[in-house]
This record gives C-alpha cells, sequence and structure tokens, in this order.
C-alpha cells in the first residue's frame, strides 16, 4: 500500500478512477472501513491469533522503533516469537504505532 489515509475513497479523483475502471463497482464509505471492515479484519486475526497460540507453552516477545524513506515517521512496533509443535519458528506482530521521539540510542 502507499500509506493513504482512508479518506482518499471520498476524493473526486479516486472516486472518478474507481467509476472509470469499474461503472459497476459501489465504492464504500471510509466509514464502512473504519466501523466495519478493519473491526472484522482485527477480530479475524486475533481469533486465528489465538488460536496459534493456544497449545504454545511460551513465546517471547520483542520490541523495536524503526523507520523507513516511505515513512517519514518512526513506528513502534511490538511482535512475538514461538515454535510450534512441528518446531517452526514461527512470529506475529501484535501492534504498531507511531513513535514520537528520536530513535537514538545513549
Amino acid at each position: 500500500m502507499d500509506d493513504q489515509p482512508l479518506s482518499v475513497v471520498e476524493n473526486v479523483g479516486f472516486r472518478r478512477l474507481m467509476e472509470h475502471l469499474e461503472p459497476r463497482y459501489e465504492l464504500p464509505s471510509r466509514h464502512y472501513f473504519t466501523e466495519k471492515a478493519l473491526p472484522a479484519l482485527h477480530n479475524k486475526l486475533r481469533g486465528h491469533l489465538q488460536a496459534l497460540l493456544t497449545d504454545v507453552p511460551a513465546f517471547g516477545f520483542t520490541t523495536d522503533i524503526w523507520s523507513s524513506s516511505v515513512c517519514p515517521m518512526s513506528l513502534l512496533s511490538f511482535t512475538a516469537q514461538w515454535i510450534d509443535s512441528q518446531f517452526n519458528l514461527k512470529h506475529a506482530t501484535l501492534q504498531v504505532q507511531n513513535f514520537r521521539g528520536s530513535q537514538q540510542i545513549v
């Protein structure tokens, strides 16, 4: 994705582009995404992760602050790692949020 806000679906230019590409498609509003689609996706992923971790006896956590040339802000991430019953290393990103402040470690 290109880090556009959900409100991009309400921009006139974007709506015209979508209508040109597929006139029969009814573009959902940003409220649909914020109130229905994203919460449903969150619940689905949360349930999937809970099912994965049900039989895991132990797992570790890591955190990191990072940024990229694509994203001008710093991000703080929180991840979990574990080994499944087949001895495969697994991991999941639990949360990412904007980090205000310096990334410099003293």
